[in-house]
């Protein structure tokens, strides 16, 4: 949800979950890499520019390889984080969600920065090491 039309769009689902007695949540992402079909860009981005693994997936309107994402810069890190806590937080709020969660997993950007092969970083957004012993 990035506009109050699209928050406005779900409080009917919202309200039919909790006329059943349970919480309504809201799940938030941010693809980074291996963002696709996007219709408002051409390019996307990631922790660096390493080529994302597999193929992009027809379901969400992608064809063939992923594209090489740019490197996201201090300013384009810190974007994605207050973005989800404050502008669709505030979505999610007139929307009638009860909780938040930030879907992190499964190679979405906030895995990305934990992965090596996406991450290869120098700065202090690097992937973090790791040894044999962890």
């Amino acid at each position: 949800m990035i506009d109050e039309t699209q928050a406005n769009a779900r409080k009917p689902v919202v309200n039919g979950i909790k006329a059943h007695g349970a919480l309504a949540i809201a799940q938030m992402l941010h693809a980074g890499a291996l963002s696709q079909g996007n219709r408002f860009r051409d390019t996307t981005v990631g922790p660096s520019p390493a080529q994302p693994k597999g193929e992009q997936m027809t379901v969400y309107h992608g064809r063939g390889r992923y594209g090489l994402p740019a490197a996201m810069t201090e300013s384009q890190i810190a974007t994605p984080s207050t973005a989800l806590l404050s502008r669709r937080g505030a979505q999610s709020e007139v929307a009638g969600f009860d909780a938040i969660e930030i879907h992190g997993a499964n190679g979405y950007l906030l895995d990305q920065f934990l992965t090596d092969y996406a991450n290869n970083r120098a700065d202090r957004w690097a992937a973090p090491r790791r040894t044999a012993c962890d």
